[in-house]
């Protein structure tokens, strides 16, 4: 899996600050035990295509 398929979904702040993004929330709150200040956010996930997407806007549309 390269950096690129990575689906980030919660964020954590630091007194406002960005400081990192996590793949899921378990990670995110244990990143902030211990810290003060520690803000936990919720990303908005992008929109997956399905297979039938990907090959049309590879292809086109396909006339049988």
């Amino acid at each position: 899996m390269s950096t690129c398929d990575r689906v980030f979904t919660h964020e954590v702040l630091i007194d406002g600050e960005s400081m990192m993004r996590f793949q899921s929330l378990r990670e995110a709150k244990w990143f902030c035990e211990g810290k003060t200040g520690t803000k936990i956010i919720k990303l908005e996930a992008p929109k997956k295509k399905s297979d039938y997407q990907k090959a049309y806007d590879a292809v086109g549309e396909c006339l049988f």
